[in-house]
């Protein structure tokens, strides 16, 4: 039965979100992760709103892009409000609305050009952890800070702010909020950190902000991040990836467990998760996980916000090593051609062990396929696959190189959509 259901929710990402397009990450050497301009301190959020890219920073205020990354400029807005951290930026029709953990809602009319406060109703200085819209009411997530506002969720009408502290069912004490979500039939999700012997607090509200139920994943400690697909909910967490489809009523495990998940966003359907000091690493149903790390300098770092723009997978770092972009084509799914996504993975473990290893790929849709491991004159050294039809899904591939040279090879993966190909090590 959890088989069954996985399958329906990997059909649902399939078909629901990628219905006008079909994704494919590259893995030719030229379109692994780049280095882009890049803000001067930490990206805790992107946003898009017309035809240009804002980044909001842990402490050096709003950055904006008009040429989809490649270049930046702090935006000057006057406000000392907007120098302290952001939190989420969200854009809605001709508004762009920012929230920031020490300066509350500010808000632009004229696609951030401009900006004023939006802060009052609140009592003292706010932490706004994250800022939804739904009709004509704005809602701000606020954690509570000794001596400052309380905790909690607040609403105030979008053409005057008048915030007054909303619902019932949420502590006015609520530890550190990582995010703040709304699915496709207006319920709103919260996810903060572990508050003393509670764990993975999650708090959603399926009446507008009116009461709220403690919905917290019980095999979870601190529930960094969200993703929303419809009514799906995604949390990454202490533990991991998980899913419900119940607005948080249930819980089941979606993969990564036992590591540190920061990060998890929805690429046209396809789940991309980044972990704690490893990368990022993407699925379509939860059953495995390919890594896109190739050459990101995760290695004592962890990605603060993923971000997707003009088919890139962008991933903020540190200050030092600034944003990194992994490109995806997008290709329509009227042309019979095109329409299947193929990805291939890294093998594992690379470099083998014991002479063996594992290819893992996932495919959309039915393929004949040719997967041949070569030497670096490209010779076929071993034959995996000769024109062999594979069903739709995740493959896990067994490859025995016993018997042949150590050294560096590559498989080439051969489908009716082209040739992957990448690397191992083999000992």
């Amino acid at each position: 039965m959890q088989a069954l259901r996985i399958a329906i929710i990997a059909t649902y990402f399939a078909l629901g979100f990628i219905a006008n397009t079909s994704v494919k990450a590259q893995q030719a050497e030229s379109e692994r992760w780049r280095p882009v301009s890049s803000p001067a301190d930490r990206v805790f959020t992107f946003a898009q709103h017309g035809n240009r890219l804002f980044a909001g920073t842990e402490n050096t205020g709003l950055w904006v892009s008009s040429n989809g990354g490649q270049s930046w400029q702090i935006q000057q807005t006057g406000l000392f409000e907007m120098t302290y951290d952001f939190s989420s930026l969200l854009s809605n029709g001709n508004t762009l609305w920012a929230g920031i953990r020490g300066g509350g809602v500010c808000q632009s009319l004229d696609g951030g050009t401009t900006w004023k406060t939006f802060n009052e109703g609140f009592q003292t200085q706010s932490f706004v952890a994250g800022i939804q819209q739904i009709g004509d009411v704005l809602y701000a997530a606020v954690e509570s800070n000794v001596g400052l506002q309380d905790g909690g969720i607040y609403t105030t009408s979008v053409s005057k702010a008048n915030w007054v502290r909303r619902g019932t069912g949420i502590p006015t004490a609520i530890p550190e909020i990582l995010s703040f979500k709304k699915t496709a039939s207006n319920a709103l999700i919260i996810a903060s950190t572990n508050s003393g012997t509670r764990r993975g607090n999650i708090y959603v509200s399926t009446d507008l902000g009116k009461t709220w139920q403690d919905r917290r994943i019980a095999d979870a400690q601190n529930v960094s991040s969200l993703a929303v697909a419809g009514d799906i909910i995604l949390a990454g967490t202490s533990n991991g990836v998980y899913i419900s489809t119940t607005l948080g009523e249930t819980w089941s495990k979606f993969g990564l467990q036992g590591k540190y998940v920061d990060v998890v966003t929805m690429v046209n359907g396809v789940v991309c998760a980044s972990v704690d000091g490893e990368g990022v690493f993407m699925s379509d149903s939860g059953n495995w996980w390919l890594s896109l790390t190739e050459n990101l300098p995760t290695s004592g770092d962890f990605v603060s916000a993923l971000f997707v723009h003009n088919n890139k997978l962008l991933a903020s770092l540190s200050a030092t090593k600034g944003v990194w972009a992994f490109s995806f084509t997008t290709t329509s799914v009227n042309d019979s051609k095109n329409i299947s996504t193929v990805v291939l993975g890294q093998n594992y473990p690379n470099p083998t062990r014991g002479g063996t290893t594992t290819i893992p790929l996932s495919l959309q849709k039915p393929e004949t396929i040719r997967l041949v491991v070569v030497d670096a004159l490209g010779r076929t050294v071993k034959s995996v696959l000769e024109n062999e039809v594979l069903q739709a899904g995740a493959h896990l591939l067994n490859v025995d190189l016993q018997g042949l040279p150590i050294g560096v090879y590559h498989y080439q993966l051969t489908t009716s959509t082209g040739v992957l190909r990448k690397s191992l090590v083999h000992q």
